[in-house]
């Protein structure tokens, strides 16, 4: 697995959501999401900063793991 898909799969079991509930507060596709976490594929910027609010994080985050300090 990527680490962007690593650190969504952990963020979804954190917070105990299903994918499912994930797309459907997104607004995201169910199938979108998976294909992030099994097939690897990057997601579109705007998917990303839609999942990441729903998740209470950053894309940043998501994609490097580090949150940047202003």
């Amino acid at each position: 697995m990527k680490p962007f898909a690593e650190r969504l799969y952990a963020e979804i079991s954190r917070q105990e959501l299903t994918i499912d509930k994930l797309a459907k507060k997104s607004g995201v596709s169910t199938w979108t999401i998976l294909s992030w976490m099994k097939d690897g594929k990057t997601p579109r910027v705007d998917n990303a900063v839609a999942v990441a609010m729903v998740l209470n994080t950053t894309c940043e985050y998501l994609v490097t793991g580090e949150d940047s300090k202003l």
